[in-house]
């Protein structure tokens, strides 16, 4: 644009404008995170000021940095940019036996592709390479030892020890580890496909046609495929309704002999998903191939036969767990957005035992230790303001029997405290986990009573699937050990629940938690447990909502309209519950320094669920900041297949309290030459254990029947007197020796003893699991003690099989 005449060529800047530039300057100074950029940018203010102007307008700066400013300034001008100096390196390395061994290293005999996802590796450019999750089978040591006989075979000089360690140090990749804890029915899932490829390895000894070991091998790559697939999109798939019958959550949680427990689908299932398919396909061609081997022992071909259904049996049951997990948890989301003010969730859970802890402990006083009963509940509300908050109050016990009896006491004492502090509720919905002490009868006929005497209408109770029960209670129970920790640590014991008591409420306490030193009436309690109580089928429900005078149960959040329990039938099921508190108050509440918790959440958001967390800070979802790198203090989802990534632990923690969590399918030198060649090997091994990451519907009617995904009935299996006989003898052996045998080494040697003939002892129908095993151990163990309850209870179990074996015909004869 042409100058307008008469008008001065600059313009002096005003003061405003000056102190403005000055503050932009100096934010851009402390946001960066390169030190050539921070010197570059205090470069523009290092001759205008003295060391003590810059010092008191950026504190911390050192004088050090002004000086190389300034020297910035005077070398190439204020704020100049000047390039990084390359850094230039030369390669000693022999390529050719940099290639020897990366082809064994790299070998995917030695790495397994993890689940869900993925690593960075960091180039000496500063570029990043992003991998997918690889697990390393091998220890570093023994892969190398191997590599060095592999070439000694060949005749070939490999590289040193210590490059081949820096080979593999700068290849990223997880180590296998040994896991605890975890989920019965996902573990045992897990460990069937591994029995899997015990069978096809076991096979393939026989085998000498090629094309038979070639359809074998194929066999193995789609069981892997189907465990990777079950362990991560499965669940992604799965939907409220969907045509594909695999997918459709209503119509797998459907009874088809209760028509009060079926969800009717509005359209039809005419779609099949070849990859929830693959499984049985595979199986149905293993046992295939089983039939047609020549020359194979008979007795290995039942074994390996009814191998092959027991862990297709195991693998159908992670199948439905994970349906019956994906909606139980919508039960929680649904609750959890439609929460308003006037209502209270509580999440009810018995912690773990605490062990007595003291800031001086002899040796005599670590072993039999004993530890603390102590039992959460979380309660979350809304506040006037449509805050979610939440208030949490432990009941410390230095010995409890944890019965329904306890939790009916613990939770009206809790409800009563709610009610006195928060008088505004009027409605509670109660939440826990399967254990027996909540999942039953008396605590369920129980719950109008204690809505009357604590003023709050308990409406509804829902529980989580059987080892599915992590909630916001381990969250807090977390927070309340590190506390007891440090109380310890500051020179104080805590040895019973008194002083446990105290040192929750030291220091202003933790945030929203009250804690009571409790004991349970040992009198009440005794009356109330000699009245016993028989719901039936009380163990395949998972929901009740709390009527007047009646209750409705389902076996399945939402699945069809429940089936009523009128006032009559609480009356045969529980004919008195308890009139009054059984709790001995010895230390009531105390108030901590911040009495109620916050649960983070946006403003102005229709949505509870996106209010109470903050979402993935990605481009995809506008108005949140970006995070390019994850160089940023940020905490990623926990869950597996989460894509969510938060500012702080406090919405971390909030956003696992309401699950609903972001799963994505998984997609996805010199030492950068060799992480490049990583990041192919990885790759590889990604696409050779994955056959399509795409899932494909067909058109086809399907034949999965209704209800597939609902817990079965399992019938007690009464064992052969042979099988009994054999036990009997190894426990007596045990106790005659005192040592005593391992239920596992028993199932193991079960499936090769052998009698006097050479023949197997047991028919593979006969195996028995080690639990199983125990479980028998158990029993004798209890009656060598009681000899007098043998005899009574061999009365009482042989009336018992009679009536057992006329139910059984009877059965027969209506099935037919």
């Amino acid at each position: 644009m042409a100058m307008i005449k008469g008008e001065p060529a600059t313009t002096e800047l005003t003061d405003n404008s000056v102190t403005d530039l000055r503050k932009t300057i100096i934010k851009l100074y402390n946001n960066s995170n390169d030190f050539l950029m921070k010197r570059q940018t205090l470069s523009m203010l290092s001759k205008n000021h003295t060391k003590k102007q810059l010092m008191e307008m950026i504190p911390g700066l050192s004088t050090y940095s002004i000086d190389q400013a300034r020297l910035h300034a005077s070398m190439y001008g204020e704020g100049a940019h000047v390039s990084k100096p390359l850094k230039l390196s030369r390669q000693r390395m022999d390529q050719e036996k940099m290639a020897h061994a990366l082809d064994f290293l790299f070998n995917p005999l030695f790495h397994q592709v993890s689940s869900y996802g993925t690593k960075e590796m960091k180039l000496d450019s500063g570029e990043k390479i992003e991998i997918p999750e690889v697990v390393r089978t091998v220890c570093h040591a023994n892969l190398i030892h191997m590599y060095e006989a592999f070439c000694t075979e060949s005749d070939f000089v490999p590289l040193s020890k210590s490059s081949l360690f820096q080979i593999l140090r700068v290849c990223p990749a997880s180590k296998r580890t040994s896991l605890k804890g975890l989920d019965n029915i996902s573990a045992d899932g897990a460990t069937a496909f591994e029995n899997i490829d015990v069978i096809i390895n076991q096979m393939k000894q026989f085998i000498t046609d090629p094309s038979m070991i070639d359809r074998l091998q194929k066999i193995k790559e789609d069981t892997h495929a189907c465990k990777l697939y079950i362990k991560t999109d499965f669940k992604l798939h799965l939907g409220l309704e969907d045509q594909c019958a695999d997918h459709c959550v209503q119509f797998a949680l459907s009874d088809p002999n209760d028509s009060s427990l079926q969800a009717a689908c509005a359209h039809d299932h005419d779609m099949t998903c070849d990859r929830c398919q693959l499984l049985s396909v595979s199986l149905v061609k293993l046992k295939k191939i089983l039939s047609e081997l020549q020359d194979f022992p008979e007795d290995l071909n039942i074994e390996l036969l009814r191998d092959i259904e027991l862990s297709e049996s195991n693998i159908m049951s992670w199948r439905q767990h994970i349906v019956r997990c994906f909606n139980q948890d919508r039960g929680r989301t649904t609750l959890l957005d439609g929460l308003k003010p006037g209502e209270v969730l509580v999440i009810m859970d018995w912690a773990m035992k605490f062990l007595p802890l003291s800031f001086r402990e002899k040796q005599s006083e670590w072993f039999g230790q004993k530890g603390l009963n102590w039992h959460v509940c979380v309660c979350i509300y809304k506040d006037n303001e449509q805050n979610l908050k939440h208030r949490t109050y432990i009941h410390v016990f230095d010995f409890v029997r944890q019965d329904w009896f306890a939790v009916v006491s613990i939770l009206e004492h809790t409800l009563i405290t709610l009610k006195s502090q928060l008088p505004e509720l009027t409605t509670a919905f109660i939440r826990s986990d399967n254990a027996g002490c909540y999942h039953c009868g008396s605590l369920w006929s129980s719950l109008q009573c204690i809505s009357l005497r604590a003023g709050i209408l308990i409406r509804r109770y829902d529980f989580s699937e059987s080892q599915d029960g992590k909630s916001y209670c381990d969250a807090k129970i977390a927070h309340l050990r590190s506390k007891i920790r440090h109380h310890v640590a500051a020179g104080n014991d805590v040895k019973t629940a008194g002083e446990m008591k105290k040192a929750i409420d030291s220091m202003g306490g933790v945030t929203g938690c009250q804690a009571a030193h409790v004991e349970i009436n040992s009198t009440i309690d005794e009356e109330s447990n000699k009245k016993k109580t028989t719901w039936k089928g009380i163990t395949k429900i998972s929901n009740i909502n709390i009527r007047e005078n009646q209750i409705v149960a389902w076996k399945s959040f939402e699945i069809g309209q429940g089936n009523i329990y009128t006032e009559e039938d609480l009356k045969k099921i529980c004919p008195s519950p308890p009139s009054s508190l059984g709790l001995i108050v010895h230390e009531t509440f105390i108030l901590p320094s911040k009495e109620e918790g916050m649960i983070s959440r946006k403003k102005n958001s229709s949505n509870l669920n996106e209010e109470a967390v903050e979402p993935v800070v990605t481009p995809e979802e506008p108005g949140e900041p970006e995070i390019s790198t994850r160089d940023q203090r940020t905490f990623s989802c926990i869950e597996p297949g989460c894509s969510k990534i938060f500012q702080s632990f406090s919405k971390l923690e909030s956003h696992i309290l309401f699950g609903k969590h972001k799963i994505e399918l998984n997609r996805k030198t010199t030492f950068d030459l060799i992480k490049n060649k990583w990041k192919d090997s990885c790759s590889s091994i990604v696409e050779h254990s994955v056959i399509s990451r795409n899932s494909r519907l067909d058109q086809g009617l399907s034949t999965t029947p209704m209800g597939w995904a609902l817990k079965k009935e399992r019938r007690n299996v009464r064992f052969d007197e042979k099988v009994k006989d054999y036990l009997r003898g190894i426990f007596a052996g045990g106790e005659g020796s005192g040592r005593k045998a391992n239920a596992a080494d028993v199932a193991r040697n079960m499936r090769v003893c052998r009698d006097e003939a050479g023949g197997k002892l047991f028919a593979p129908s006969q195996y028995l699991l080690p639990s199983q095993i125990a479980s028998f151990f158990s029993r004798l163990s209890i009656l060598s003690h009681n000899p007098r309850q043998q005899q009574t209870e061999d009365e009482d179990l042989e009336s018992a099989i009679q009536m057992i074996e006329v139910i059984e015909a009877i059965d027969t004869v209506n099935s037919s």
